[in-house]
């Protein structure tokens, strides 16, 4: 395999693949220098890692142990495989000699550097993450040679694939930027460096929560960060483009963990309101409330005074979870009093005002009083006008 300038962008396999190539060219020379000290066992080549300069250059540094005292020296080489000098003494000897080695000692001390370099990539140390490959391996359900195949290790050395291969049944993408009122978007609720967000049911049969980087590598969201809710038939109210509601199974919901009392019961899941397929949805009402009040996510274009009541019905700034609760509980106390349907009471309340939030109650009643008195129209019998 050629190698690639950005050796970082290759899966785990292909870093693998390159890295053992290059010990192994590298060990030929070594050998060819030190033969008798290998033969004899008192040295073992026991690394080798990948490392860029400050100048861009590619070394390999290569660690090898004294069997004897059990000291670690590290020898290096550049992109071509051509030992690089790294011996003070002949800098000395050319100071002597009236020799200008700011540039030798620079790449000595750089060289020396290395060692502790926090961007290197070892050959020991991706070996290591087969404990993360075997967990990620049975999580989405696919062989380790799979995820070994199409992952990579980022910065933060943690282990991400490529979002293309999660298999699974894949959901829609919510874009971090969606917008799920006045003052948040998706980022602000879950947060990290993804430009997008996606619910997978992998080819394991669990659900998972994803973040989608600019490169289209996926992470799994964690604990930290989400709780994956215990969902037994449980539904939620979920609000329609067109204002109404419409109660939907919920297959998939995590909560959106926070210090905040106020965004502590908001949530994001997978529901199926038994017309189309699974549709994500952003909702509140997971702590304190019976069901969830929520809406689709990504939103499909709808009317700007729509979109405003959605956003204002969902702030979390705007409207803390006793507020929000107290109206969805009126909503059903009052819908119960009027013997009216309660789907039908919220989504007129949800019309009839700029921010259901902040409704009354006197309000509330009047427009169940309203729904109470409209005359129900009875179906005509065929022929009739």
């Amino acid at each position: 395999m050629e190698e690639k300038d950005n050796f970082k962008d290759l899966t785990i396999k292909e870093q693998i693949a390159e890295l053992e190539k290059r010990l192994e060219e590298i060990s030929q020379k070594i050998y060819q220098e030190r033969s008798t000290e290998i033969l004899s066992g008192s040295i073992e080549i026991e690394d080798i890692s990948y490392n860029l300069t400050s100048d861009n250059e590619v070394v390999y540094d290569i660690t090898i142990r004294n069997t004897n005292t059990g000291e670690e020296n590290h020898e290096f080489y550049n992109k071509d495989l051509d030992k690089i000098d790294t011996d003070k003494s002949k800098i000395k000897e050319m100071k002597l000699m009236g020799y200008d080695t700011s540039m030798a000692e620079k790449q000595i001390e750089e060289m020396e550097n290395l060692e502790n370099n926090p961007d290197k990539i070892s050959l020991s140390e991706i070996k290591e993450h087969d404990k993360e490959i075997d967990e990620l391996s049975k999580s989405l359900g696919i062989s380790r040679e799979e995820v070994a195949q199409y992952a990579i290790i980022d910065a933060n050395q943690e282990v991400k694939v490529k979002a293309d291969e999660l298999g699974g049944l894949q959901n829609d993408l919510i874009p971090s930027n969606e917008k799920v009122n006045v003052h948040y978007n998706m980022k602000d609720l879950i947060g990290g460096d993804f430009v997008s967000y996606q619910i997978v049911k992998t080819n394991a049969g669990i659900y998972k929560l994803f973040g989608i980087d600019k490169n289209n590598y996926a992470q799994e969201i964690g604990q930290d960060v989400v709780e994956k809710m215990n969902i037994t038939n449980q539904t939620v109210k979920l609000i329609q483009e067109n204002g109404e509601v419409k109660e939907a199974k919920i297959h998939a919901a995590f909560r959106i963990k926070s210090q905040s009392d106020v965004d502590r019961d908001q949530v994001i899941g997978i529901c199926d309101d038994g017309t189309s397929d699974m549709t994500s949805f952003y909702g509140r009402g997971v702590i304190t409330n019976e069901q969830i009040v929520a809406e689709t996510i990504p939103s499909k274009t709808y009317s700007s005074e729509k979109i405003a009541d959605r956003e204002h019905y969902f702030d979390t700034m705007e409207n803390g979870v006793k507020e929000f609760n107290s109206v969805d509980d009126q909503i059903e106390e009052v819908a119960e009093r009027y013997d009216v349907d309660e789907d039908e009471l919220r989504e007129e309340v949800i019309k009839s005002v700029d921010d259901p939030s902040n409704i009354t109650k006197d309000e509330i009643e009047d427009v169940a009083d309203f729904l109470a008195r409209e005359p129900k129209l009875e179906p005509k019998e065929p022929g009739t006008k």
